[in-house]
């Protein structure tokens, strides 16, 4: 059984990884455990790239 008290949580801003052989960098990722377990991608609403069609294109 896993209890919440013996897992170490990291909240790091900026991780940059390497995927497709091109760097990514979300702007906060959440490690349990040491497994990057949630990407936030955050924008500005006034942001030209605010928008899920822009995003949806990329993926």
């Amino acid at each position: 059984m896993v209890t919440p008290g013996h897992s170490t949580f990291y909240v790091v801003n900026q991780f940059t990884f390497l995927e497709n052989r091109n760097n990514r960098r979300p702007d906060i990722i959440l490690f349990i455990n040491g497994l990057p377990l949630v990407l936030m991608k955050l924008k500005s609403l006034f942001s030209p790239k605010a928008f899920l069609l822009y995003y949806l294109a990329a993926i």
